[in-house]
């Protein structure tokens, strides 16, 4: 059944082989030519699929096109969708054309030239003005590589985290309206068409300005508020014509538009050929019409030859042109790919840097408890004060000159103290910019491996070249690349744990500085007791020296507990972080195999594109040989018909 309703027009799978009887099924319950052109619309994007055998196969642009094939095999390239839309709409009284031009499609870049035409596309002419169709895109797209047996597995018994694909062209069908009744402001973007007419567009633009548009990448124009213009009429008397005819009249009008297609005025001129050629009769006493015509269509075909030759000079330097821009695509990537993967092993090399200061900062702070104990130990033992012996008569200058010098070391011992809580400020601050910046670069580093993986799929996808997309996205990686490499280093450009580390050091002078003050004071408590005739003041700055001393070290336990905290999570940081600049740089290494492999993919589809359409071009030339043999047998024949009727 056709539409059930004016609201929601739904056309179920018919089978038959007959257009004119499927465009009747379809149609006949639609009121209006709106919903006749959905459901034809409809009915060809979900039950007709794509032929990426034929689309591969790069000689197709003079092919005849069988509707009944179409409909018995259900697949099609761009003009067979086109010629079975129109036939369709045509059956259905709906007024609707074929639109021949150029794509932005799978394999297109911004400002690569457009040579021979290699899309086809319909108008419809509703409620007063023209819109497009492009029912071969709206039936879905081209998919490049197919997950193999290897990857379900993989993706089984990975959760996902592993996958495996091949190389293997398909078509997935994914019916939408993306490019139903478009009006020319959308359409433009990657759809141009090869007779300025069908542009739809007021003003009319040119080839160059095509070529130059970006626009395509994103899809922003509206859809709405076309103003009608003043070449409606045209394109309606184009669309009563039939597809020879309007071969026959576009032919040179595309030439004009585009001076380096010559491929369709060689077909116009072939056409006008064959028709003054059939119109030709050996046993004709109409002489002057005979040579007329004659003459006529040799013109035609030698107009038509020389067209296909300058289309395969044409079609020479369009692929040289591709191939240079292809490879200009290469070094970039290649430039890219360095430019990253130096600044990523630099950053690498860093953290190797930093994992080792951390690990000798360890080594160092293990020790100092250890250390510090042993030294106060030392001190608390007291041996030299207790061999020591007083003096018979105190000497009050000597004692008087050593209890300065106590009072004047205890002094400097709080001092020592304090630059020793100083330098565990520092060291603590130091860590947490460490820490934290690090922190920061494995978040950056860890987005920018997901970056580079969606670049990745982005070249894999190939539904639309993917490079002015894959531009922004890598200068963008680059500039902020950059920055965050300097994450890892101080201003005077040291990893930010080498300063830790050195701070660490400084920590530990500050350690044996306070060992050293006590040490000396305990040595002039010694000498202050050899002086006097009683040991109580020796005994009670020795006391004093003892407690000062333990306090300091009771202060600096905890700390130094901290530091060994921090060296151990530095060293953990370090390791962890360079796994993620390691698979940083492995993505990065990805991106650079996959967009050399799609180059290659690209390289051989213009190899093989250019292959084709020179192999379709010496084969209207040859046909265009027959037609001149053909010509010269009829005059011939004429001849002699001629003398013999005397």
């Amino acid at each position: 059944m056709g539409c059930r309703n004016p609201e929601t027009p739904n056309p179920t799978y018919i089978r038959t082989l007959n257009p004119s009887k499927l465009a009747h099924r379809l149609t006949r319950y639609c009121r209006t030519d709106s919903q006749k052109v959905y459901a034809i619309h409809h009915w060809i994007t979900h039950h007709i699929r794509y032929d990426v055998k034929n689309y591969y196969s790069y000689g197709r642009a003079s092919k005849p096109v069988s509707l009944t094939r179409i409909l018995r095999r259900r697949k099609g390239i761009c003009g067979e969708y086109s010629a079975l839309f129109r036939k369709l709409c045509t059956s259905s009284g709906v007024e609707s054309a074929i639109i021949n031009g150029y794509s932005k499609g799978q394999y297109y870049s911004t400002g690569n030239p457009f040579y021979m035409e290699t899309h086809s596309w319909n108008g419809v002419y509703l409620g007063g003005q023209w819109l497009l169709v492009d029912a071969t895109w709206d039936a879905g797209g081209i998919q490049l590589f197919k997950r193999s047996l290897k990857g379900k597995l993989l993706q089984f018994f990975t959760f996902g985290r592993q996958d495996h694909i091949v190389y293997n062209p398909h078509f997935i069908q994914r019916p939408n309206e993306k490019y139903y009744l478009r009006n020319g402001v959308y359409m433009k973007t990657d759809h141009i068409a090869a007779v300025p007419l069908w542009q739809v567009h007021r003003p009319t633009y040119s080839l160059a300005e095509a070529e130059a548009d970006s626009s395509f990448y994103y899809k922003y124009f509206l859809t709405h508020n076309l103003a009608k213009d003043s070449l409606h009429p045209q394109r309606r008397l184009f669309a009563k014509i039939n597809d020879r005819e309007n071969q026959i009249i576009s032919g040179e009008q595309a030439h004009i538009f585009n001076k380096r297609n010559h491929f369709a005025p060689g077909i116009s001129f072939k056409l006008k050929a064959e028709d003054k050629f059939d119109q030709l009769n050996p046993q004709s006493y109409d002489s002057l019409k005979f040579y007329t015509d004659a003459n006529l269509g040799k013109m035609y075909l030698i107009q038509a030859l020389a067209h296909f030759d300058s289309n395969q000079t044409m079609l020479s330097n369009q692929y040289s042109n591709l191939i240079q821009r292809l490879e200009a695509k290469r070094k970039m990537l290649k430039g890219d790919h360095q430019v990253l993967l130096a600044e990523t092993k630099a950053s690498s090399n860093l953290l190797n840097i930093g994992y080792k200061n951390a690990r000798s900062g360890s080594s160092l702070a293990s020790g100092w408890k250890s250390y510090g104990n042993r030294q106060y130990q030392k001190v608390k033992s007291g041996k030299p004060f207790v061999a020591a012996k007083n003096a018979v008569k105190t000497k009050e200058a000597d004692s008087a000159k050593f209890v300065k010098r106590i009072r004047h070391l205890l002094d400097s011992s709080v001092s020592v103290m304090a630059g020793l809580y100083q330098s565990f400020v520092r060291l603590d601050s130091l860590y947490e910019t460490a820490y934290w910046r690090m922190a920061d670069y494995q978040t950056q580093s860890m987005d920018y491996a997901k970056i580079t993986k969606h670049l990745c799929d982005l070249r894999i996808s190939g539904s639309e070249d993917p490079d002015l997309v894959v531009r922004i996205l890598k200068d963008s990686l680059i500039k902020h690349h950059k920055q965050t490499g300097k994450l890892l280093l101080n201003d005077p450009g040291k990893m930010v744990v080498a300063d830790w580390n050195e701070a660490a050091t400084k920590v530990k002078s500050h350690y044996d500085k306070l060992f050293k003050i006590h040490s000396l004071i305990e040595a002039e408590c010694v000498n202050l007791k050899k002086c006097c005739h009683s040991s109580t003041t020796a005994k009670g700055f020795r006391q004093q020296n003892l407690l000062a001393y333990g306090s300091a070290l009771s202060h600096a336990f905890p700390e130094i507990d901290k530091i060994q905290i921090q060296t151990e999570n530095l060293k953990i940081a370090c390791l962890d972080h360079r796994k993620t600049s390691v698979n940083e740089a492995y993505w990065y290494q990805q991106e650079l195999i996959t967009g050399m492999y799609m180059y290659s993919i690209a390289a051989k589809h213009f190899k093989n594109q250019y292959q084709g359409w020179k192999s379709e071009t010496g084969i209207v030339k040859k046909e265009c040989t027959k037609k001149q043999t053909e010509l010269r047998k009829s005059t011939s024949e004429f001849e002699k018909n001629r003398k013999a009727r005397g």
